[in-house]
């Protein structure tokens, strides 16, 4: 597959994801984000230390069967330009699906406020 194509791929997903136009969802792993296409084939984000500590990120890309039809990956050491640049599509997945932006700016919306912040709970659970 032609690597400027992929390139533009990751490049554009970047942007979608930042602007809000993606829908990541979280898979059975840890750290890894799906992106679902309405006309099938999906793409995946994952993150991860090697055995040795050092980080690595990948990209695959899925068919309609989901069957893969890409993969690349790169560790922190091997290519460090092209581990930041796939890594900043993993760090944008991560914050789209946790909805980082709109949780700290209604954390700091409310922590800038003069009324009264948090609320009384007599439990011991975390509300997740």
């Amino acid at each position: 597959m032609n690597e400027k194509k992929i390139e533009e791929l990751v490049a554009k997903l970047i942007v979608k994801t930042k602007n809000k136009e993606a829908i990541w969802n979280l898979t059975s792993r840890d750290n890894e984000f799906i992106l679902n296409f309405e006309k099938g084939g999906s793409i995946t984000t994952d993150n991860w230390p090697s055995d040795n500590g050092i980080p690595c990120v990948d990209l695959n890309i899925r068919n309609d069967k989901g069957l893969i039809i890409y993969t690349v990956s790169y560790t922190e050491v091997e290519n460090e330009e092209k581990y930041k640049f796939l890594n900043e599509l993993h760090r944008a997945a991560s914050e789209s699906y946790f909805n980082v932006e709109d949780t700290l700016d209604d954390i700091l919306k409310d922590i800038n406020s003069n009324k009264i912040i948090g609320k009384a709970d007599d439990s011991d659970k975390m509300p997740w």
